[in-house]
């Protein structure tokens, strides 16, 4: 397959590579695939996850077909493709809101 003429977006999915993340439990340094939502700690065995980021297969009409019925259902049980009638949520720490002043 030639990635010459492919989609911006797509080029993620089609053409992996590993991120580094650090694991929550213990600290240690976990590889995760562009093409993954998260993967196993080496080293304690907890699970790892990347933040649900907007992407354009969330709401294309091509998205199956630029990157293939396969992968694109691959990504959607993984929860890197949401559904467009529901959009990802921002994560909790996405905003952080001072507490409001209650009024005197």
């Amino acid at each position: 397959m030639s990635f010459e003429n492919i989609c911006p977006g797509a080029k993620k999915i089609l053409q992996p590579s590993p991120e580094e993340f650090r694991c929550l439990e213990c600290g240690t340094k976990v590889e995760i695939w562009s093409d993954e939502m998260s993967t196993e700690c080496t080293e304690c065995g907890s699970t790892v996850s990347r933040h649900k980021e907007a992407h354009c297969f969330d709401w294309c009409a091509s998205a199956e077909q630029c990157i293939g019925v396969m992968k694109y259902n691959k990504l959607k049980r993984a929860g890197m493709i949401t559904p467009q009638d529901a959009p990802p949520k921002p994560s909790e720490d996405a905003f952080h809101k001072a507490p409001r002043k209650k009024k005197s």
